[in-house]
């Protein structure tokens, strides 16, 4: 499972007639940093808690609307736990209404009464799209994203800043760093050859690495094993083998840090979420 581009967003399926994916996530303490070319949108329905968005941290509290834009670095997380619905739009379906997602680029926060009354709009008309499969209910559906993103278009365009060549460089690496952990975080963990991979200096790297997803590179290959390990975990997979299987190197350590990152022990998840 690829989890660098798609934490709570994996399951997004692209459909002609229905090309978004809206969702609910659940009493979560963290995400996996992640970014995708889709716009995000997500309205948080409980609790409270921070998203870093690159470089930048908002605190997010109940009622609170927030916008991803395309290829974005971001990840939420709560020291109690947060729960918020999302919408994530396909590119395509963008284009083909004259937005450009490299191009345009909205506020991330939104305070505005009738931009999170469209949210909700979105919500129950995606809903019954969902259950009814046919028309007119599909057509209403693409209907009221149309109208959300609209509303964005005509009233939170972000006053874009030039961006720095440096800062810029510095997020491609960043994301390339993701990209390798992604692909070898059941590996042991090694600074100095994520680093050599990239080229760069292990404390610049950890450096700038911080300061874009609010995580080292360990916490990071940590939150991607622990994610793949629920995978696992949920479909069956007993605990010492989901650890090992993983790249954490011994059960206790796996324990503690399943724990400290998802807010719950392995057993506990196990029992709440097996596949049967």
């Amino acid at each position: 499972m690829n989890l660098i581009h798609y934490e709570h967003n994996h399951a997004f399926h692209h459909q002609d007639l229905c090309p978004f994916h809206l969702g609910l996530i659940q009493q979560e303490k963290n995400t996996v940093c992640n970014w995708h070319k889709k716009i995000e949108i997500m309205l948080v329905k409980q609790g409270c808690g921070f998203i870093q968005y690159g470089a930048k941290k908002y605190p997010l509290r109940e009622g609170d609307l927030f916008v991803i834009n395309s290829e974005a670095i971001h990840h939420t997380y709560s020291d109690e736990k947060i729960s918020f619905h999302f919408i994530i739009i396909g590119e395509e379906f963008c284009a083909e209404n004259g937005i450009d997602v490299e191009q345009v680029k909205f506020e991330e926060k939104i305070e505005d009464e009738n931009t999170v009354r469209l949210f909700h709009h979105m919500i129950s008309e995606i809903t019954e799209a969902k259950i009814h499969k046919k028309f007119p209910y599909l057509t209403r559906a693409r209907i009221s994203v149309l109208m959300l993103l609209a509303d964005l278009c005509t009233n939170h365009l972000a006053n874009q800043t030039e961006t720095s060549s440096n800062s810029a460089q510095s997020e491609q690496h960043v994301k390339k760093a993701m990209l390798y952990l992604n692909e070898h975080y059941t590996e042991p963990f090694c600074l100095e050859t994520l680093a050599d991979h990239l080229g760069l200096n292990k404390f610049y790297l950890t450096r700038i690495f911080k300061k874009q997803t609010g995580q080292t590179p360990l916490t990071y290959t940590n939150m991607l094993r622990c994610k793949q390990a629920e995978y696992a975990l949920s479909k069956g997979m007993n605990i010492t083998e989901a650890a090992y299987d993983c790249g954490f190197e011994s059960l206790s350590y796996f324990s503690r840090i399943y724990k400290k990152i998802r807010g719950i022990s392995p057993t506990q998840f196990k029992k709440n979420n097996l596949i049967l």
